[in-house]
């Protein structure tokens, strides 16, 4: 019997499993740095961002909390100087309301029983 669709055959798949030695890396990289120091040789182009990012691994986050510097002081003082401009129109809104309420009672008439 023929077929009007043409079934394709299966691709094959090539696996060829790949051994990590970190031991070894960590002392290629440190022959090679040393050899870079002393003259020796030159280092090779990707040996010092392959190091930043091992290092950078194992790096200690920072905290986005704690801001230093001339910035950190600059955040600082624009809170403080917002929460007193928010405490400020707070109580001139609520002398407002009092001062107004006294207002009212003042013009309020008064009853007297005579």
């Amino acid at each position: 019997m023929a077929s009007f669709l043409k079934t394709g055959k299966p691709k094959g798949f090539n696996f060829a499993p790949r051994y990590y030695d970190e031991r070894k890396e960590n002392l290629e990289q440190r022959v090679e740095r040393i050899k870079a120091e002393m003259g020796m040789g030159t280092a090779p182009a990707g040996a010092s961002i392959r190091g930043a990012f091992q290092n950078a691994r194992h790096a200690k986050p920072k905290n986005i909390f704690t801001t230093t510097g001339a910035m950190g002081k600059m955040i600082r003082l624009v809170s403080v100087l917002l929460i007193a401009a928010m405490l400020y129109f707070v109580f001139q809104a609520v002398g407002a309301i009092t001062m107004f309420s006294k207002q009212q009672k003042a013009a309020a008439p008064t009853e007297s029983i005579e």
